[in-house]
């Protein structure tokens, strides 16, 4: 049986008295040693009954403890060690001992990146010392995640000394995205880890908000005169990372409900290492389970369920849900699947069956921004002739053209039309100008287009209800994921005839509609005569599109238009 704090308390006091060979110690004496080292060390003043101490001797003498000391009592009242060499601190250690002393060295011994490292590689250093001659096994048993190469575990100790002792600190700190490095004031609050990387939070004089800096970014680190600041509000600081996965966390801002499903391959890891403290089992299905977190969206939300590859699906919310199939369709074109006809064959059934189908991952970010600022520098250029939109853009920006008739496009194009296609309208258009009114449905009962070339204008016609059926519609998000995007309301199977204007609200009457959100990089493709809505965001100005109406190349449109 272990023995307690304060039986162990009053060993080491009754071995301190023994070893004092200059005075000779009645049980009285170690009853009252015993009694002054409780209350010296632990704040007890109730003293120590004579039945106590005789326990202890007895204790000591057994070999219980390990100890089996050779406690005497001469002249029938002193209390001696027959072995005048004899301590408990220089007891053997037996095996059972050295094991788990080895254990906490090798522990130890792994605890390089951490503040006092210098403290506790001496104590594993001692420790070693004291079982080196007891043992021969060095074999490591346990083994921690560590990283020899991470940067920045050299300013651990400083940061974390001068948190303790509440010290400012002149930082130089170069990010990432930085060209030279920056020196400023900061007041240190937290250290952080986060898959072997370290990270510290604190403020910096001038600075509004707290900053999250990493130590792999610090260049150099000097004391500063200046008077230490803590957070108003310690307690927030303690949580600062309460509701993130990772450390990218605003505490003041809004956590969000995210629901995943995840399959049966992936539910035992989840189950007994949940991504999260707020984590919650929804519902049970045949195919898995669906779980909602409570956090706030972040990159290491979305790097940890990418993590679990298709074992993992986000249902809510669709901000965040778009971002990943934005990245799966990147990972996806990244490692050589292209855009053929197998490859899109699920998106161009739905297309001729349903009348729409969206599809992720054709344009990379850039080049989204690089559409969008060619048009909107255009529109600022000639203010007299576009009221915020502009129609056959192609004609008047012709550099736009391989822009956004990219290969992955002409490619999906070509594969879901079939034939040879002709882009017969292109417009730059604000999301609200895509709308109809509220509550009613529209089709695109006409098209028009560029019927001939070399003029100063474009020539006007459009294109019958026959032959908007061989073709399609193609809009493409030009928003940011920060930015409010709007929203598509779809109705199924619309798109086989044209319906009189007057006649469209009452005949959708009773039918169901989908709401599509197209994804930032993608498209989404309709048949012109699908009766849709548009719903603008509330940020309206914030809202562009490209919009590409398609047909089977069979009038004389300029070359360069043909896909």
């Amino acid at each position: 049986m272990p023995a307690n704090r304060n039986a162990l308390l009053r060993y080491r006091t009754i071995d301190r008295c023994l070893k004092n060979h200059y005075q000779k110690w009645t049980l009285e004496d170690l009853i009252e040693a015993c009694s002054d080292a409780l209350y010296e060390y632990e704040g007890i003043d109730k003293g120590v009954s004579r039945r106590t101490v005789q326990g202890d001797i007895n204790m000591m003498r057994s070999g219980k403890l390990g100890y089996e000391a050779p406690i005497e009592v001469v002249d029938k009242k002193y209390y001696v060690y027959a072995d005048r060499a004899f301590s408990i601190d220089a007891i053997p250690l037996d095996a059972e001992d050295v094991k788990k002393l080895e254990e906490v060295v090798a522990l130890l011994g792994q605890f390089q990146t951490l503040p006092l490292q210098e403290e506790l590689s001496d104590m594993a250093r001692k420790l070693q010392d004291r079982i080196s001659v007891a043992s021969n096994h060095h074999r490591p048993i346990i083994q921690l995640e560590r990283n020899a190469l991470t940067e920045g575990l050299d300013w651990m100790d400083t940061l974390y000394q001068a948190i303790a002792a509440e010290e400012v600190l002149s930082m130089t700190y170069q990010s990432f995205k930085a060209d030279h490095p920056k020196t400023f004031v900061f007041h240190p609050w937290l250290l952080k880890e986060y898959r072997n990387r370290w990270f510290v939070l604190g403020k910096g004089d001038g600075q509004h908000a707290e900053v999250i800096l990493a130590l792999d970014r610090i260049k150099d680190i000097q004391p500063n005169e200046a008077r230490y600041q803590y957070h108003e509000d310690p307690e927030l600081v303690q949580n600062w990372f309460r509701d993130v996965i990772g450390v990218s966390a605003n505490p003041k801002g809004s956590t969000r409900m995210v629901v995943l499903w995840v399959n049966h391959q992936a539910l035992p890891y989840i189950r007994t290492k949940p991504l999260h403290h707020s984590m919650k089992w929804v519902d049970k299905r045949p195919d898995g389970a669906i779980l909602s977190l409570e956090v706030q969206l972040n990159f290491e939300l979305e790097r940890e369920i990418l993590g679990f590859g298709e074992n993992v699906e986000v249902l809510e919310p669709q901000e965040l849900r778009h971002r990943i199939q934005f990245r799966t369709q990147r990972m996806s074109q990244r490692y050589g699947q292209g855009y053929n006809p197998a490859f899109n064959y699920h998106a161009f059934k739905l297309l001729s069956r349903r009348g729409f189908a969206g599809h992720a991952g054709l344009y990379e970010r850039s080049e989204l921004d690089a559409i969008r600022q060619l048009a909107e520098s255009h529109l600022k250029e000639h203010p007299d002739l576009f009221e915020g939109s502009i129609d056959q853009l192609f004609w008047h920006i012709p550099q736009l053209i391989p822009m956004i008739l990219n290969k992955p496009l002409k490619e999906w194009i070509i594969a879901g039309l079939g034939g040879r296609q002709a882009i017969v309208r292109s417009a730059f258009v604000q999301g609200g100008q895509l709308a109809v009114p509220v509550k009613s449905y529209g089709q695109v009962s006409q098209v028009w287009l560029n019927a001939e070339q070399g003029q100063e204008a474009p020539q006007l016609t459009h294109l019958e209800p026959t032959d908007l059926k061989r073709g399609a519609r193609i809009m493409i998000p030009l928003v940011s994921p920060d930015e409010p995007r709007g929203m598509w309301k779809l109705i199924p199977k619309t798109h086989g005839n044209l319906i009189e204007p007057p006649y469209v609200t009452r005949w959708i009457e009773g039918k169901s509609f989908i709401q599509y959100r197209p994804v930032i990089g993608g498209i989404l493709a309709i048949k012109p005569l699908l009766c849709h809505q548009y719903v603008p965001s509330k940020q309206m100005g914030n809202d562009p599109y490209v919009v590409l109406d398609i047909n089977p190349a069979t009038l004389p449109f300029r070359e360069h238009w043909l896909v």
